[in-house]
């Protein structure tokens, strides 16, 4: 599994990009698997927001935002990795997207807001294109700074 880590002059161009650095839009997400008895792990199109400076992915059905399907939260050991020839089911098939692979992600390990339960597997997501994926990408690793800076911050205050 590689991760896509960003150089500093990256991270620089896509500070500059304000399109690129949205932190809400629409990914999709592979299902679960859990539920029914012969439950199926499908791409389903969810809407993401993270929240930045609360190290928090929330994730609906749409963009209005009316449906909260879930929360999770980043931690400071949250990693965000692209796994080497990442095959999917079908991919061969006519009708695929040609390089549809090439935008797929995992975040791991997160923490569910609701219960405080540590997500098992790795979130998979998948963006629309490349830009996207490294906007994500960058959000999420923001994020994860942020969380690990208040970390130490409360750390070092809380110490004699």
């Amino acid at each position: 599994m590689a991760a896509l880590a960003l150089g500093q002059e990256d991270a620089d161009a896509l500070e500059s990009d304000v399109d690129l650095l949205k932190t809400c839009g629409y990914l999709l997400k592979k299902g679960s698997g859990e539920g029914a008895l012969f439950s199926r792990r499908n791409w389903t199109k969810r809407y993401y927001a993270l929240d930045e400076d609360n190290a928090l992915l929330h994730y609906y059905t749409d963009d209005t935002r009316r449906t909260l399907k879930g929360t999770w939260k980043l931690t400071e050991s949250t990693k965000v990795a692209s796994p080497d020839g990442k095959a999917f089911r079908g991919s061969g098939r006519r009708d695929s997207l040609k390089g549809e692979d090439m935008h797929y992600f995992e975040v791991h390990p997160l923490v569910d807001a609701k219960t405080d339960y540590f997500k098992h597997r790795p979130l998979e997501l998948r963006a629309a294109d490349a830009r996207d994926l490294r906007g994500w990408t960058l959000g999420i690793e923001r994020a994860v700074g942020k969380y690990a800076r208040r970390g130490r911050a409360r750390t070092v205050a809380a110490s004699p």
